[in-house]
């Protein structure tokens, strides 16, 4: 009875699985996006990422291109190269891809390269959307990276901190107090002398 009972859970798991995935192939036409970092993103610092069109038995399109849209304290720069190695900054034009569009369809991974730049720290949302140019740009698919920038690290040594208080000068030479203790005990010692002469 117990094995039973766990071959049906198994099967009903199995079924919903498989209904899951193939209704998120359906709404997105089988196409993904991913964006990876290189270590921890900080404000200012130019920052190597990786930004990816995954397709999975992705229907054929001819003309697409990728629609990219940007929520957050500042508007960062999004460099990228293409195959003419001319660079573009994709956060400022909105676009990855010619205007005409470009093929895609099946089973790949296109990966592009940036340099992304965040000028302050914050909370980034980028928007990615695969969008058919030929049908008045619809939307293939579309999701969401949220990216956390920190305020960079100041690491400040203790032998080059500058303080703004006026430190004692050290003193060269004899001060003035050696000079008083020098006489005052010379006038001690003459007087102790006159004393034991005079008796």
């Amino acid at each position: 009875m117990k094995k039973k009972f766990c071959s049906a859970i198994f099967i009903f798991l199995v079924i919903i699985s498989t209904f899951l995935y193939v209704s998120f192939a359906a709404e997105n036409d089988g196409y993904s996006f991913k964006i990876e970092y290189d270590g921890k993103v900080e404000e200012n610092v130019p920052k190597n990422a990786n930004v990816s069109l995954i397709g999975t038995n992705a229907k054929q399109y001819d003309k697409v291109r990728i629609k990219v849209e940007i929520e957050g304290p500042a508007t960062p720069k999004i460099l990228a190269t293409d195959s003419q190695n001319v660079t573009y900054d994709i956060a400022q034009i909105g676009y990855w891809g010619p205007d005409v569009g470009f093929q895609v369809g099946g089973t790949f991974e296109n990966v592009t390269p940036v340099i992304v730049t965040y000028p302050k720290a914050g909370n980034y949302t980028i928007k990615l959307s695969l969008v058919d140019v030929s049908s008045e740009e619809k939307v293939i698919t579309s999701e969401d990276f949220t990216t956390n920038v920190e305020e960079v690290a100041q690491e400040i040594e203790d032998n080059n901190v500058i303080n703004n208080t006026v430190e004692e000068i050290p003193q060269t030479g004899v001060s003035i107090w050696t000079y008083i203790a020098t006489i005052v005990l010379a006038v001690v010692l003459l007087y102790g002398v006159f004393r034991v002469f005079k008796k």
